[in-house]
């Protein structure tokens, strides 16, 4: 992987002297960077190029060349790959365009990429890329022109399958002053991907920040390896949302757990911060660039009572305490207002203060304050006060780094001015109150949360040997067995009778309690709500006979062929849940929790876990269903049996951890019971 970044010789196979030559573009780039090695062209029309001889035979191509970058027509790769396996050059950059991307009948020339790399050991980045840039090194291989003047180096490495975003990316980070270290056009990712080069990055002491633009996870299982041995700061920008999962599936939890929402709960679990724009992911780039946020507890001060408002709106929004000041800090500023006619509070007013110098100290004070975690400073200012203003950035980056906490600053001027100043100083500066709240909230989640989610300790216990007799050779379990799977894994089943086809039913129901819920039982993977298979608030013997007939009937008219009925004790509880677990067919199995019940498809109100994962993630996923309030004490209910419901999600990951044949699993619904009480399953569907 080194030498991808640091090679000390390149050559550029199409590079021309022609002018608008695509390769032509990229040696330009590389004399432009400085790149200090030595550079090789090939073009079979041969010429000079920026002084040198192009190279016309492949078999002069000198031997034990760094790193080759192709930028050919699609249906000479393979050939010119085979050239660089004989000649030894092991690392390549395959910018071409035009093969799966473009026709399925140009994946044959994948296929013979793929086996030529593996014949002489080849790692290539591509195709259809813009290749990668190292700015260390002034490796910049796009076949756009880029320029020194306009791309600010820094420690921002960022990742991108679409060439166009990357750029985009390095425009706005050289824009803000944050830079760029290193950069990869992923394109078709077909043979080097996402994890390859985050793993890389993550080792590289020259990224402090890696930013990932992802249409696409090639390897969810991989990603979840790689991403929990990530200490840096990650931050996707993940689009192509679709649900391309739904419309196949069956079961609630593999019908609601759609790729989209894996990868959220993927990217939390690891502690990669998810964005949804580029003007998100540059603040989160910013908010990692300040020493971190580490609680809750914030101070605003600004020259605007009115700009301080708006940012106080956004302290609720975003989670933050504005704690008050101390008595000292209040005594040293009420010495510099010059009226007193402003109460000092937290927002603090400096309106009625105008030495510049005097904010600094006045930050500082606040710095000292040992209960304030962090700080937003929102300065106001004309053009005409520039000369003052500016200086303030650096005294306030000196002050961030000595006390150790963050300093947001936004700045209010003309355009022309922010603009100018974020270019002066290698600080971070933001546009909005609101985006700096936001910044200092996604500082604060990372440095708060990443350490207790990466934790999978999974301590349920589960009687593994009645498991896998109950799954030994079969494909799906009826309910029956799908309940006795559910108490085999701890979780209670409310007291229930078999009834098979013929048997007389009230003979079963005789040592249960009424109201009873009649339920078919089938090998069929049906939902019994759909086809009349289920009777609820069975009150006695009579309607217990007459829901029968019924079902027998519904089933048979629908072309069921059922074993029997369930009898079962009806559960006395209104909060219904579901949890559940899938296996995705990229990152593996996933659990599933929410409001449960036949409403589970309406509301949609779930939460997921990629496994494995242990008990802080299992609370966050119960925490953070917007229902979580029903589960709380309220009115006559009292407060629900919360770790209970910890301990069956936990109990279901582990299941699906020790039994990877388990497709599907719906345990809905699932009663939760008051505290101290747990919980109830009434039905359960198992298809492995």
């Amino acid at each position: 992987m080194e030498k991808l970044f640091y090679p000390d010789s390149i050559i550029v196979f199409g590079a021309s002297p022609r002018k608008g030559n695509l390769g032509r573009v990229i040696v330009g780039n590389l004399l432009r960077f400085g790149y200090p090695g030595r550079i090789y062209m090939y073009s079979p029309r041969g010429g000079v190029l920026y002084g040198q001889q192009i190279i016309s035979d492949l078999n002069e191509v000198p031997p034990g060349i760094d790193l080759a970058v192709i930028i050919t027509p699609a249906n000479t790769v393979p050939h010119i790959l085979e050239v660089c396996g004989k000649k030894g050059i092991k690392r390549v950059v395959i910018e071409s365009a035009g093969f799966g991307e473009f026709a399925e009948e140009r994946k044959v020339l994948e296929r013979q990429m793929l086996d030529i790399a593996e014949e002489y050991g080849i790692r290539f980045v591509g195709p259809n890329g813009l290749g990668i840039i190292n700015l260390e090194k002034g490796v910049v291989l796009p076949f756009t022109a880029m320029y020194p003047e306009t791309t600010k180096a820094g420690n921002i490495s960022i990742l991108s399958q679409s060439g166009g975003i990357g750029l985009s990316y390095i425009d706005l980070l050289s824009f803000e002053n944050l830079g760029v270290n290193k950069f990869v056009s992923l394109g078709n990712k077909l043979q080097m991907d996402e994890n390859d080069f985050l793993e890389y990055l993550n080792a590289d002491p020259s990224t402090r920040i890696i930013g990932m633009y992802l249409e696409g996870i090639k390897d969810g299982r991989r990603f979840m390896e790689v991403g929990r041995h990530v200490t840096k700061p990650v931050i996707i920008h993940k689009s192509n949302t679709g649900k391309s999962s739904q419309g196949i599936a069956k079961s609630h939890t593999a019908s609601l757990a759609v790729d989209d929402r894996i990868v959220d709960a993927a990217t939390r679990q690891l502690g990669f911060v998810r964005v949804h724009t580029l003007h998100d992911m540059i603040n989160a780039a910013k908010a990692f660039s300040l020493p971190p946020m580490r609680g809750n507890r914030l101070a605003i001060i600004s020259r605007s009572g009115g700009h301080a408002v708006v940012a106080a709106d956004a302290v609720d929004e975003y989670g933050f305490e504005l704690v008050p000041f101390s008595d000292r800090f209040l005594k040293e500023v009420r010495k510099h207002f010059r009226a007193n006619v402003i109460n000092p509070t937290n927002p603090l007013d400096l309106g009625d203060m105008f030495d510049f110098n005097l904010y600094v100290a006045v930050i500082e004070q606040a710095l000292k304050e040992t209960q304030l975690d962090g700080l937003v400073f929102l300065h106001v200012y004309s053009p005409n006060q520039a000369d003052i203003s500016r200086p303030l950035i650096p005294k306030i980056k000196a002050l961030s780094e000595k006390y150790d906490k963050p300093i947001a600053v936004v700045i209010f001027s003309t355009q022309e001015e922010v603009a100018t100043v974020k270019k002066m100083y290698d600080f971070p500066l933001f546009d909005e109150p609101g985006d700096a709240l936001k910044a200092l909230a996604v500082s604060r989640d990372y440095y708060i949360y990443k350490p207790r989610f990466m934790d999978t300790h999974n301590p349920a216990v589960i009687d593994t040997e009645k498991v896998a007799e109950l799954l030994e050779g079969k494909e799906r379990l009826d309910l029956v067995d799908a309940l006795k799977l559910v108490e085999a894994i701890g979780i209670k089943v409310a007291p229930y009778r078999f009834v098979p086809v013929g048997e007389d039913p009230l003979k079963y129901a005789s040592d249960l309690n009424y109201p009873l819920a009649v339920k078919i039982v089938a090998d069929e993977g049906i939902h019994k709500t759909d086809v009349g298979g289920v009777a609820l608030n069975v009150k006695d013997e009579e309607m217990l006979l007459k829901r029968v007939r019924d079902m027998e009937e519904s089933a048979r008219a629908h072309g069921i062929d059922f074993k029997g009925f369930l009898l079962q004790e009806m559960v006395r509880s209104r909060r219904e849940l579901i949890v559940g677990a899938k296996m995705d067919r990229l990152f593996g199995h996933v659990v599933l929790f929410g409001l449960g019940g036949i409403m589970v498809e309406v509301f949609k109100d779930v939460s997921l876990g990629v496994v494995p994962f242990g008990e802080p993630w299992a609370e966050h996923m119960i925490r953070s269903i917007k229902g979580y309030n029903v589960l709380q004490a309220f009115r006559d209910e009292p407060r629900a049996d919360i770790p209970a419901i910890k301990d069956a999600i936990l109990k279901v990951a582990k299941l699906v951890q020790k039994f990877p044949q388990i497709k599907e699993l719906d345990i809905n619904p699932l009663f939760a019971l008051p505290e101290g009480k747990g919980v109830v399953a009434v039905d359960a569907r198992v298809v492995i």
